[in-house]
């Protein structure tokens, strides 16, 4: 609380009244003065909603300043504290000048602080990712998640979460076992009487989910140009002119079943067509790589390489491949849908391709991940057989359809059987 100066000038005739009124003022100043410290120093607890709809009790004290940290480390004041659901209590830096101890009663969810003390105390409440707010949804905590990796020659082939990045930060990946299922997800709310399996939580807290809806086409009619005919969606002059882009036959299957949608329930994540050539950290190049993708050289492609050597990345090369519908921040703004295909890498860190064909489908399923153009021919990543190959692009195979539920919808259920709506 403020007082203002002020400058009475005091008549003679009403010199007596005046007083009256000045004594009055200065009493009504003092004794607000007088609560409102008592009530800052005194008041011991107020209750907030602190922690998963819980109320918590914390100590308001004058010399108590919050502090909200993002993802990046960058701290900003805050005078409300958080949700449990975005931020966690950080009980290693949360500390007083001269000791006094902050107590955090976990099993109640609260935090106390002895304000007789007099001390001067910095709490800290740590950013949540979207990932991993996603990721507590579904009933998981960080330690559930698994150390390593599942797949190649060192993984430990045990189903779960396992932890990278991708655009977005961090995302959880979810390896399946062929003697196990992966999540099953009932979404009646988007497609009814279809089946969907988690695949993974994108870093923007999406879900991504491989439905068992099947079609049958070719990636693309023609196999003779890899500049072009890779693209899921492609120019025919090989240049990057968006007016003149159009779909492959692949994508228009695609957009044909999903019209009539509700994709109002679906997010905008990037579903990646890496078109990215040779680089020196993949290792030793193949001999006859041209490295130049104009269109009838051979030419081996990223994800060739990261598969080659187990080393699959959720990140996207090349912006111009990240395909989305509104994010021209991460993607390249091409689809009329959020739905698409899943990429070689993803289907080689989840065995979910592998799955599909042999505990669920007995179906092969291509992506949408070029592999390499070789002998006049442009070739795609697919399963054969459980087996991840490449194929050609113009051969008719069976293709199951990925999407991505927005951040935030209901999830219910455990034990790898859930629920999602809104």
């Amino acid at each position: 609380m403020k007082l203002e100066k002020f400058d009475y000038q005091i008549g003679n005739k009403r010199k007596k009244n005046t007083f009256l009124i000045l004594g009055l003022v200065c009493l009504g100043a003092f004794v607000t003065i007088i609560l409102y410290r008592t009530f800052a120093r005194f008041e011991v607890t107020n209750s907030y909603n602190i922690i998963g709809g819980k109320v918590a009790d914390f100590s308001i004290a004058d010399g108590l300043s919050m502090y909200l940290v993002a993802e990046d480390g960058t701290e900003s004041p805050t005078s409300i504290i958080p949700l449990e659901d975005e931020y966690v209590y950080d009980a290693t830096r949360s500390k007083c000048v001269n000791g006094t101890e902050i107590i955090y009663d976990k099993e109640n969810d609260s935090i106390s602080i002895d304000e007789s003390a007099g001390d001067t105390c910095n709490v800290y409440f740590n950013y949540i990712p979207l990932a991993t707010q996603t990721l507590y949804a579904f009933g998981y905590t960080l330690s559930d998640v698994k150390e390593g990796i599942p797949y190649g020659p060192d993984g430990t082939n045990e189903s779960g979460f396992y932890k990278t990045e991708d655009d977005y930060g961090i995302s959880y990946y979810y390896y399946t076992a062929l003697s196990d299922m992966p999540p099953y997800i009932s979404f009646y709310d988007y497609g009814e009487g279809y089946s969907y399996f988690l695949v993974r939580i994108n870093g923007n807290g999406s879900i991504r989910l491989l439905t068992d809806f099947t079609n049958y086409t070719a990636y693309n009619d023609v196999a003779n140009d890899n500049k072009v005919y890779l693209g899921y969606v492609y120019n025919e002059l090989g240049v990057e002119n968006i007016e003149n882009f159009q779909s492959s036959a692949i994508k228009n299957v695609i957009d044909n079943h999903h019209n009539t949608f509700d994709n109002s329930l679906l997010s905008d994540a990037i579903f990646c067509n890496d078109r990215s050539l040779y680089v020196e950290e993949y290792g030793e190049k193949e001999s006859d790589d041209f490295v130049d993708d104009n269109g009838n050289d051979t030419t081996y492609y990223g994800a060739y390489y990261r598969i080659r050597n187990n080393t699959p990345s959720l990140k996207c090369k090349n912006k111009n491949d990240a395909f989305t519908i509104d994010d021209t921040q991460n993607g390249n703004g091409l689809l009329d849908y959020p739905v698409g295909l899943l990429t070689a890498d993803e289907a080689y860190m989840t065995n979910i391709n592998s799955w599909l064909y042999s505990s669920w489908a007995s179906v092969d399923n291509i992506t949408m991940s070029p592999a390499m153009f070789k002998d006049g021919v442009a070739y795609i990543y697919g399963s054969k057989d459980s087996e991840l190959v490449p194929v050609s692009i113009s051969e008719f195979n069976d293709f199951s359809e990925v999407i991505n539920v927005k951040y935030g919808v209901t999830i219910t259920g455990s034990d790898g059987y859930y629920d999602i709506t809104q």
